[in-house]
């Protein structure tokens, strides 16, 4: 017999005599319970009397259309204009929406809403909504006039206030299209597969009383692997939400005050007031000692958030932009910042080093969305942090002119991007160019020790199989040498600027850590941006020829 590893969970239920002695219980299959919708009351009844991080104004002003769901029987579209308490639905779309408000059909929906027209995760949503004691629901694609750019581009730039003042979102985390539903008895995610019974055991317990145990092979679980953590769309709504209830293989609950999970020996739970994404759905003022701090914070979460980002999937190429207005809006309310196509005035030059993961081959989007040097304008994940924090910024930002597609939104999509950089400009040859890409794709590290490590083994294993599969035969294919390529030097490490003290601004680039754009040349003398560097003192950064140039890249 080939020996192995066996991980069991040990949990016993809340009215046994063990209860006192075993804090795991088990996970609640059935989401629709009324033991499931009581639970969910008390974190929501919790949250509204004791969180003060959760405050939020008892009757916000109602979003333009929103599901009244006072009779179960007769759901109707309101246009609103009051003020009330209600509830944000999250959801992965799955494919087109028959159902979805029209032009033809909106007159129709405000009167009655048949419930076959609906899919199964509305009713689910409508069925929460009303047993957490609340009128009124958000659903995008009932509540917009889908077939209406003006309505669209309307509501869609009001989507930070919606999710924000929202008194819950609801996500069905679970639900791949809306036609699954999320309140049906669930499966269990990993080795668990339905018909496994576990093995009960009997625990000693003080005075002579008996209880019971239950033991069952491990079900491995992470909040990553759930339908929504793949749709773009569902990062703003999950990040500016101040109250989130999660219905995936578990159910959830989230606020800026902590998350907590019912049931499972994995806990979920933890105070996530500290953690990234949570200061965009900041409700309390910033003290003015702390300012400086939160700002820090902001940008942060900021290059966090691009990294989770651009791994999602969206349906619509040109979205990539206006599916995170909503985000964009918040930070520069709490910034006052300029945005530049996915970028930010205040840090241009940090933000112009983004680079791939996982891949060395760049995906442009199908369609123009955004210049070249905005990750926008790729379908890659990519990631920020390969830039020292006390690095030197060495180019000059001349200026950065981006004109958004409408006025009415200067967070979402971009008709065009100029950016003038002033800086050590040096031309490459192919042998050069080759070089310098190959530190575009560095491994990330694995998780810190405070940091929740579940999980990074099966993410690595995934991350280097999917680099595995995008590798071309000449690893440098892409992207394809252009005619002039070009490196611009951004940042020196803090290290180098000694060696520029001792050696002198002619020996500047002998040693030392370097980093900046590599850049094509373009018939009309602008540049496109190819790709990222870093190196540290390399060969062919050594050998090559500088002057100081000012660049025009689109």
């Amino acid at each position: 017999m080939t020996p192995g590893e066996l991980t069991v969970e040990v949990f016993t239920t809340k009215e046994d005599p063990a209860a006192e002695f075993i804090s795991n219980r088990p996970i609640e299959r059935d989401q629709g319970s009324p033991e499931s919708f009581n639970i969910a009351r008390a974190w929501l009844e919790e949250c509204c009397q004791n969180h003060e991080q959760c405050a939020s104004e008892e009757e916000p002003l109602l979003p333009t259309r929103v599901l009244d769901v006072t009779d179960a029987d007769n759901i109707k579209l309101l246009i609103s204009g009051g003020r009330a308490r209600y509830a944000a639905l999250s959801y992965c779309w799955g494919g087109a929406q028959p159902h979805a408000t029209t032009l033809d059909n909106v007159g129709e929906y405000i009167k009655h809403i048949p419930g076959l027209y609906l899919p199964r995760t509305v009713h689910d949503a409508i069925r929460v909504t009303r047993e957490l004691g609340l009128r009124y629901l958000w659903v995008d694609a009932l509540c917009i006039i889908q077939d209406s750019s003006e309505d669209k581009l309307k509501e869609i730039s009001h989507m930070s206030v919606i999710y924000k003042k929202s008194h819950l979102t609801i996500s069905a985390a679970s639900a791949k299209e809306c036609s699954e539903g999320f309140l049906q008895k669930r499966r269990m995610h990993g080795a668990l597969e339905a018909g496994k019974d576990p093995f009960h055991m009997q625990y000693q317990c003080p005075d002579d009383v008996r209880g019971l145990v239950i033991l069952r092979e491990e079900a491995p679980y992470h909040p990553y692997w759930e339908a929504t953590r793949a749709r773009a769309w569902t990062l703003q709504e999950h990040v500016l939400s101040p109250r989130t209830l999660i219905y995936g293989a578990r159910m959830i609950w989230r606020c800026n005050h902590r998350q907590v999970s019912h049931g499972g020996t994995q806990d979920w739970s933890f105070e996530p007031h500290h953690s990234q994404d949570r200061v965009f759905s900041q409700t309390l003022p910033v003290k003015l000692e702390e300012e400086a701090d939160f700002r820090n914070r902001v940008y942060q979460s900021w290059y966090s958030l691009i990294n989770d980002y651009t791994r999602r999937e969206l349906s619509i190429p040109s979205d990539k932009l206006p599916a995170l207005a909503g985000i964009v809006q918040e930070m520069a309310r709490l910034t006052g910042d300029i945005y530049l196509a996915g970028l930010w005035k205040t840090s241009l030059l940090h933000d112009l080093m983004w680079s791939l993961h996982g891949s060395t081959k760049y995906r442009h989007s199908s369609v123009w969305r955004a210049p070249s040097w905005s990750w926008a304008s790729v379908d890659n994940a990519v990631r920020y942090g390969r830039i020292d924090s006390d690095a030197i910024p060495l180019a000059t930002v001349i200026r950065c002119d981006v004109v958004p597609a409408f006025k009415i939104s200067h967070f979402g999509e971009v008709i065009s991007g100029e950016l003038e950089l002033e800086g050590a400009l040096c031309e490459l040859s192919k042998e050069q160019f080759s070089l310098a890409l190959e530190k575009e794709r560095l491994a990330e590290a694995p998780p810190s020790e405070n940091e929740v490590a579940f999980g990074w083994g099966h993410w690595y294993r995934s991350m280097l199989q999917q680099a595995l599969d995008n590798m071309p035969e000449n690893k440098f294919s892409e992207p394809e040498w252009p005619e002039t390529a070009y490196a611009l030097v951004l940042f020196q490490g803090s290290r180098a600027k000694t060696m520029v003290e001792d050696l002198g601004e002619d020996n500047f680039i002998a040693q030392g850590s370097f980093s900046g754009l590599l850049l094509g040349k373009l018939g009309d003398g602008r540049f496109k941006r190819l790709a990222a560097f870093c190196n540290h003192g390399d060969e062919w950064l050594r050998s090559a020829t500088y002057e100081t140039k000012k660049v025009l890249i689109i």
